[in-house]
């Protein structure tokens, strides 16, 4: 109950404190003739993936310092404070390795990651999810030999999908005694493998209709054609006299931005002109390699052509492969040391000291998680399949509203929702653009609340509503957009919001282990 008690009271001062800021900046703004904060630019309905996709250009990381040579952290002003990082790192690790030598007699010791690799139920699960999401390559091949129906293709897709969600759901829940860092890591592979799945199969369905709907085109082009003498070539919709004056205005400033960015693409730095689309057209991009490669490549959105590299640079995997040694080393010591006794602790201590306790060594996980994975593991992947668009996420700390950070932090999922969920839902229901937000925000939230069922074991659906309470705070932190207050209040509400959550769901999960008997194991 103290947890709950001190949700209250972390929370309604927020929003209180928000609600009162929102006030007091909007009527600074009036009284000293600041306009109004913009407002959000919202995504177009495009068509959701074609052959020539403009969702994937190439791009790279903030901080990879070694993809190219412009904008990036070694090359910026603050490349000394990214060393000292490193440096300071490090120094934690020895210190850390040798007290544990000294005490324990061996340097370090992964139990929770060799758990993972002792249990063969474990492993065996994960080559099950894998053999289910192949089956999609074959029946796209039927697909495109055959042609059935919408509804039996439909039907398939949901089963192919449907299966692999209960296959991994069905045995996790079955087995309550793996750690929580196996069975966690088992679900977020899923949750990867599921959406990449369904983007493959509803990707090459959308391609395959709009290949039948040119072919019918084609068809009455010819058939027109055939029927009617033959013309002269049309001229150019800038120069056409059937067009009104403004029409061929807006045409020619459209080809002159054309020739603009033709100039600019040639303009470009050798290491970005090395950079190409190949890939095949469909039907002939449905085959074994090219389902293969898109498992391996860092997106979630299926597309027959990606913006690739010239080659594989062995120094960087090699630099990319001792980053994610030394930051899961490092997660291991924090959790180890510092998270998991105190969680442990937390159903006899008040909720407040937990918390307060949590606070830094949660910050550290926050952002060495967020740089594990999607600056090095994402990163490695790309540079392994040649993957030239690594623009994996954007300058998130510098939020000052809590859907930019939505929009910034995971790039790759924010595209697979904007695709998949929001555009979709906007082309095929027809419905509007605050219905198809709303219904994307939901079914985020309901995939992480899934994830948090599976590892804990149990519905306490803290994290669900917490998610559900970010729409209020979206509404009331507008004006606050692109302001410095506005940054605070959003690394306050993250550094309180993380241990916070930790805290209801591990103190739920202790007691129950302790009401069964069950000691409580490393994670």
């Amino acid at each position: 109950m103290d947890a709950l008690w001190f949700c209250g009271v972390v929370v309604v001062p927020y929003f209180f404190a928000l609600f009162v800021l929102k006030l007091v900046t909007q009527k600074w703004r009036k009284d000293n003739g600041y306009p109004a904060p913009p407002k959000p630019v919202t995504a177009k309905s495009e068509p959701i993936v074609g052959s020539n996709s403009p969702s994937f250009v190439a791009r790279s990381s903030h901080f990879d310092g070694a993809f190219r040579s412009d904008g990036s952290i070694m090359t910026s002003n603050y490349h000394g404070l990214f060393n000292l990082c490193a440096i300071a790192a490090s120094f934690f690790l020895m210190s850390h390795h040798l007290r544990h030598l000294i005490k324990e007699g061996t340097i370090w010791g992964f139990r929770s990651f060799i758990a993972m690799f002792e249990r063969p139920d474990v492993l065996g699960v994960w080559v099950g999810m894998i053999v289910i999401a192949f089956l999609a390559y074959p029946i796209q091949l039927l697909f495109v030999r055959y042609d059935p129906p919408v509804m039996v293709q439909r039907l398939v897709h949901v089963l192919v999908v449907g299966s692999m969600f209960f296959w991994v759901i069905s045995m996790v829940w079955l087995h309550p005694g793996w750690p929580l860092i196996p069975t966690g890591s088992l679900c977020c592979s899923m949750m990867v493998v599921m959406l990449k799945t369904h983007s493959y199969i509803a990707n090459n369905y959308n391609l395959a209709r709009a290949r039948a709907r040119r072919t019918r085109r084609e068809l009455r082009k010819g058939e027109n054609s055939s029927s009617s003498p033959v013309s002269s070539p049309s001229p150019s919709p800038a120069t056409s006299p059937l067009l009104p004056k403004q029409q061929q205005k807006k045409e020619a400033e459209k080809e002159v931005k054309e020739k603009k960015g033709q100039e600019n693409a040639s303009a470009l730095s050798p290491a970005v002109q090395k950079f190409s689309l190949p890939g095949p057209d469909y039907p002939k991009n449905v085959t074994f390699w090219n389902w293969f490669d898109f498992m391996l490549v860092p997106t979630l959105v299926y597309d027959t052509k990606y913006p690739r590299t010239s080659k594989i640079r062995i120094g960087y995997l090699i630099e990319k492969l001792a980053l994610i040694l030394g930051v899961v080393t490092f997660l291991h010591l924090v959790s180890q040391y510092y998270i998991v006794p105190a969680l442990i602790r937390s159903p006899d201590e008040s909720a407040i000291e937990v918390v307060a306790e949590l606070i830094v060594p949660f910050f550290f996980c926050i952002m060495l998680i967020f740089y594990l994975i999607f600056d090095c593991i994402c990163n490695g992947f790309a540079e392994l399949t040649c993957f030239a668009d690594r623009e994996f996420y954007k300058d998130w700390w510098n939020s000052t509203t809590m859907d930019e950070f939505a929009r910034t932090w995971n790039i790759p999922v924010h595209k697979w929702l904007l695709h998949h969920v929001y555009l979709e839902s906007l082309q095929s229901y027809k419905i509007s653009k605050h219905t198809a937000s709303f219904i994307t925000f939901l079914f985020s939230s309901l995939l992480h609340e899934l994830v948090m069922v599976l590892c804990f074991r149990m519905f306490t659906p803290f994290l669900f509503f917490s998610q559900l309470l970010q729409i209020p705070l979206i509404m009331l932190g507008k004006d606050l957009k692109g302001t410095r207050i506005g940054n605070c209040f959003f690394w306050i509400g993250l550094l309180l919001g993380v241990p916070l959550l930790s805290l209801l769901y591990c103190r739920e999960y202790y007691t129950n282990l302790r009401n069964a008997g069950v000691k409580p194991e490393p994670v």
